[in-house]
Order: structure tokens, then sequence, then C-alpha cells
């Protein structure tokens, strides 16, 4: 290769890298929602929901505070359509920016083996105020070959590349909506990670249909910035009406959304 042509290989793969700030993704974000999102400690100590960022939930989807300024990409497709429908009884979003460790960047990459940790969900603990403690939400997690197949297969050790776009299915036994089967996708923009989790049968819990087929579905933006990882993430909910009278179920959506979001980054 030319010593030009290299040169101009290099400066456009660093111009690439170039990380943005957290204003050029959300300019004119309400300063509070902004300094609750840098609220988050370095510190992977447990912390209840409301430490966690910024986060909310609504039954309205115009009530969304943050949902399109980040990127057109988080609210696009399928995904933005079915929120809009309205189809869910609770839509629940989270924004924070977690700070790097000292002296380490993570990069995209990092993001990327971060999630295929999937046996690492089974770490995460939330604290149950019916409990009285620190709980996992999920018993049991792992990968499997597909919808239809229970064996559980092993995490990989650490890939070397990001690929394109890529779909996984997951087993999870949930403390309180029993054994789901989920499908994952996951979206490579250059910039940035979407990772979208719905669950791809119904949840079942002695006998009882407690969620149906696809009516949970979360869409996770992750992108290594200037500050710190962004998550900016969305969650929707829809149980069935009996076991929506028995729960608080936006108490449960933030949660499953807390829980999503550490497991993310708890790699990093």
């Amino acid at each position: 290769m030319k010593p030009a042509l290299f040169l101009c290989f290099v400066c456009a793969s660093l111009a690439a890298q170039a990380r943005r700030p957290f204003d050029a993704l959300f300019p004119g974000l309400d300063q509070g929602i902004k300094a609750q999102a840098f609220s988050v400690p370095a510190s992977s100590e447990p912390q209840s929901g409301e430490e966690k960022g910024y986060s909310r939930c609504v039954t309205n989807p115009a009530d969304l505070a943050i949902a399109r300024s980040p990127v057109s990409l988080l609210f696009s497709g399928p995904f933005a359509d079915r929120v809009a429908a309205g189809d869910f009884s609770y839509i629940s979003e989270n924004l924070l920016v977690v700070p790097y460790a000292e002296g380490r960047t993570t990069t995209l990459l990092d993001v990327y083996n971060s999630l295929q940790k999937v046996r690492g969900m089974k770490d995460v603990k939330y604290h149950s105020f019916t409990r009285k403690k620190w709980v996992p939400l999920f018993e049991e997690a792992s990968r499997i070959n597909g919808p239809d197949s229970l064996k559980p297969l092993p995490d990989p050790t650490r890939l070397p590349a990001i690929p394109d776009a890529e779909t996984l299915f997951v087993k999870l036994k949930d403390i309180n909506l029993g054994n789901t089967i989920y499908r994952s996708e996951l979206v490579n923009t250059g910039r940035a990670l979407l990772y979208t989790i719905t669950n791809h049968k119904a949840s079942t819990l002695f006998f009882v249909t407690v969620m149906k087929r696809e009516r949970f579905v979360s869409r996770v933006y992750l992108e290594p910035i200037e500050e710190g990882v962004l998550v900016y993430c969305v969650a929707c909910i829809e149980l069935s009406g009996f076991v929506e009278r028995m729960i608080d179920v936006p108490s449960a959506l933030k949660k499953r959304l807390d829980v999503l979001i550490e497991w993310a980054l708890a790699g990093l």
C-alpha cells in the first residue's frame, strides 16, 4: 500500500473510532435527567433501581422522555412500531453513563464480549422487598441451540470480532415468571450495539400463563462515548390480567431492566 493511501486509511480508521461526547447524542436533554444519568458510581456494588441513573415507567409511549434523542436506529422498524402502537401495559426507559475504570478505556468489542456471558445473568441480584434481601432474578440462565431445544450450551470464550448481526436463543428461569425462552438479536452499527431481547415463547407458572409470546421486548443501545459507556434502554411488558392484579408491574419491569443493564456491563 502506498504511504499516502496508508495514511488515509489510518486517518479514516481513527475518525471512525472517535468517541462522541454525551451532549452530541442528547442535545438539549433536560439537565435533571442528565445529572441522574451521570450519578452512577464506578463501583459494582448492588444498588437499588432508583440509584442506577434515570429510570421511569409509563403507560403511554408519548410520555417517554428520552425516546427519540440518541439515534433514530433505536426507534426504527418493528420495535418502534410496536412501542408506538401502545400494545403494552407498561413501558420503562433508563439512561445512564457508566464511567470507565481507572486506567482503562472500554471498547465496543469489550461490550460485545460482555453480552456473550449469558450464564452471568444468574449472578445479578436485585433487592426483594418481600424477601427483605438481595436475590438473583434468574435462577438459571443459558444459551440454547434454538427455541425448541432446552439443552444448555456453554458461553464462548472471548471472540476476536463483532459480527454485523446475530441471533441467539436463551433460556431463563425467572424467580417470579418461571421458565421462558428469549430471542436475542444483536446489530452492530459501527459506533454502538443494539441489543434486542424478546420472549419467544409464553411463560407459564404452575400451569398458568403469566406472559404470552412476544409480550416482553427490550432494546438496549450501548456505545462507548467520551465520558464512559452510554446505556439507553427501553423495555415493554404486558402480563396476564390475573398476574397484573397480583404484582406491582412497573416495579417488576424496572427490576428486569436494571438486571439486564447490570448484566450487560458486568464483564467490563
